[in-house]
């Protein structure tokens, strides 16, 4: 069992350095796209188109019978060749042209898809195994998530301020190559898979990987994907509000972000609190309205910290539920394929959606606290009300007959 638990660990210190990687190399993708484009409307667009693409496929090929999702071997194998071409790439000095850029885009927002969702299906494959519970799993997997987004986007920060948008990609590149070759070579991935298999239930031969109540499913990966649209709400109207209509400095918006992270790592490190259902939603309506009309930027900064807590504990509950309704690795494949798609997805669609609204032709900067306001609004519905209307998680597949 100590055996167990050490992997368990190895694996989360894994998913931390893969998303601190994978969010430095997204800070020098949306340097590029302002330097090309001077808008990251068109980093979003292949965003999306890059999480779309893999979704797609795997879908008309479970449709035609076959199952097409890579394990974490497979993954790690592509990781590795993926960034070695980006790597190739910005040598070659791609990132300064348009249709390279483009290029490049695709390929790290594809591996990033497959890397978020292989790595939410190994993680659900910890409780089917009885290594963990689900609410273990979760809050684990949260914070190696939560530790990888804060030291990525520091690293990422600094790395591209001191030496550039052309020896920057070749270093985080280099590093995604080597720490994917090293975790490949290990026994890692190979041992999850195999206890997992033995521990997990199968069940009706040929429909292992159909999910009963697949509404339920689409249900919590809304609310999982609205919480990734929230946060791109967040990066995409909070400059717009502080610089264009407040006139408060870039340092305001920084500490507003760094205290919106700090709650957010607070919500995975300390105990979960039995909150209601309804507060943590709750609360991130009202905190973004005091932090878009609040008139006084310590007042604005401070709401960041109950907006970071509450994003981050509803998204702990709601990975928790999506867990639960695995029952076999076939399940933890498909959830973690459409939870990936759905947040992957949102997250990337809000700054073209956003941006889109608040142009002069439409609304105006003006509307900029109204739409984000409008924004934490759907993310309540998504989470309280659209579960209910389709019924609650209940057993995922049907009992062998």
């Amino acid at each position: 069992m100590r055996t167990e638990k050490r992997q368990m660990l190895t694996f989360y210190a894994i998913v931390s350095l893969f998303t601190g990687i994978d969010m430095g190399l997204m800070i020098g993708l949306f340097w590029s796209s302002l330097q090309i484009t001077g808008s990251p409307l068109a980093l979003g667009l292949v965003l999306c188109v890059s999480v779309l693409l893999p979704f797609s496929l795997q879908r008309l090929a479970r449709r035609g019978g076959k199952a097409w999702v890579p394990g974490l071997r497979q993954t790690l194998l592509a990781r590795m060749l993926g960034f070695l071409l980006v790597l190739g790439g910005a040598l070659a000095g791609l990132f300064h042209a348009l249709y390279g850029f483009v290029l490049i885009a695709l390929l790290v927002g594809l591996l990033g898809f497959f890397t978020t969702s292989t790595l939410e299906a190994v993680n659900t494959r910890f409780t089917l195994a009885k290594l963990a519970s689900s609410a273990s799993s979760a809050r684990w997997m949260q914070t190696a998530i939560q530790l990888g987004a804060f030291g990525g986007a520091a690293l990422g920060g600094l790395a591209l301020e001191r030496f550039g948008i052309d020896r920057f990609v070749p270093l985080f590149c280099a590093t995604a190559s080597l720490a994917a070759l090293l975790v490949l070579l290990s026994p890692l991935g190979r041992l999850q898979g195999e206890r997992a298999a033995v521990a997990a239930p199968q069940g009706r031969e040929g429909h292992d990987a159909q999910l009963q109540h697949g509404q339920t499913l689409r249900a919590l990966c809304l609310g999982l994907g609205m919480i990734g649209f929230h946060i791109g709400a967040f990066n995409t109207l909070t400059p717009v509000i502080y610089q264009t209509l407040r006139h408060w400095s870039a340092a305001d918006f920084g500490l507003a972000s760094g205290v919106a992270g700090v709650g957010a790592f607070l919500a995975a490190v300390l105990p979960t609190a039995r909150l209601p259902e309804y507060l943590p939603p709750l609360l991130i309506v009202l905190m973004d309205a005091v932090l878009v009309y609040s008139g006084t930027a310590a007042v604005s900064i401070g709401a960041c910290l109950l907006i970071g807590y509450s994003i981050n504990h509803l998204r702990i509950q709601l990975r928790k539920k999506l867990i639960d309704l695995a029952r076999s690795p076939a399940d933890a494949d498909r959830i973690a394929s459409v939870s990936a798609f759905y947040y992957l997805l949102l997250q990337s669609a809000a700054p073209l959606v956003l941006a889109g609204l608040i142009t002069e032709r439409l609304f105006g900067h003006q509307a900029a606290p109204l739409v984000f306001v409008l924004v934490a609004l759907a993310l309540l519905l998504s989470v309280l009300v659209l579960p209910r209307l389709v019924g609650q998680p209940v057993r995922a597949l049907a009992e062998p007959g």
